[in-house]
């Protein structure tokens, strides 16, 4: 297990809980990543990067038979084991970095909302992948999301309406429209008193299909990205309409 090392995520517990105030994850990015998921029932599940469990409570919830949380942020996984201890759904949880996640296999599934994009190099990104690959037993599914590399990152507010920015971190990245692979970006949500400031990193259509195949994955399949029914309900399609056309993050569906 890995040491108890401080991490940028420790800091941000309630405003990851908080999916009643951000409609973006809550009418946009959860209904994309569960239709990419698809039934779970009966199944294994391992949530890479699973952060307070907040999606790792919802496959216990959609009938998995196993689920496992895995996350690198003591404070993360301290508030996911307090939660279980609350409401117990039989998840584990366990503190430790996605690369060493062969090690708490065979699953059925693995999935991992935002954790490729925090991979700072490209060994970085292919020692993740690998782990979510060793994780699966074979023709298992790998279902993740990962910052779109067709974001619209020129615009400093073009996201700011949905309660969040995303722009380059390094000046000479501004205003560019497509940014280089590993090029950091700054997430700022303001979820009401709760604020995320985290920075994660944009890895190209190229570079996540090629390393995601390199490390053993017969298919590998970008997903469309949806706004629920009660999503266009409650704001309408055209409040929607900037973010389905330039999302700032993207599902993807891989088969080992």
């Amino acid at each position: 297990m890995s040491a108890r090392i401080p991490t940028e995520f420790d800091a941000f517990v309630r405003a990851y809980e908080d999916d009643e105030n951000f409609h973006y994850r809550r009418y946009v990015e959860a209904p994309s990543f569960f239709e990419a998921l698809g039934d779970i029932t009966g199944q294994s599940v391992l949530d890479l990067g699973c952060g307070a469990g907040l999606y790792t409570r919802r496959l216990a919830q959609r009938g998995a038979a196993r689920v496992v949380g895995l996350d690198i942020s003591p404070n993360m996984i301290d508030y996911a084991r307090a939660r279980e201890a609350e409401e117990p759904r039989g998840i584990q949880y366990v503190l430790d970095d996605a690369s060493n996640a062969g090690r708490l296999g065979p699953f059925d599934v693995v999935t991992g909302v935002y954790v490729l994009p925090y991979a700072q190099t490209l060994e970085k990104l292919r020692a993740m992948c690998r782990g979510a690959h060793d994780a699966l037993r074979p023709g298992g599914r790998f279902i993740t999301v990962v910052v779109n590399p067709e974001a619209h990152f020129a615009r400093k507010d073009f996201y700011r309406k949905y309660g969040f920015t995303l722009v380059p971190l390094r000046p000479e990245h501004a205003g560019l429209e497509h940014l280089p692979d590993g090029a950091p970006v700054r997430l700022v949500s303001y979820i009401l008193d709760k604020r995320i400031d985290v920075t994660p990193y944009c890895w190209s259509h190229e570079t996540l299909t090629s390393v995601l195949k390199e490390v053993g994955f017969s298919q590998v399949r970008w997903r469309a990205v949806e706004v629920s029914p009660e999503g266009s309900a409650a704001f309408g399609l055209d409040y929607w309409r900037d973010i389905l056309e330039s999302p700032p993050a993207v599902p993807l569906a891989c088969v080992k």
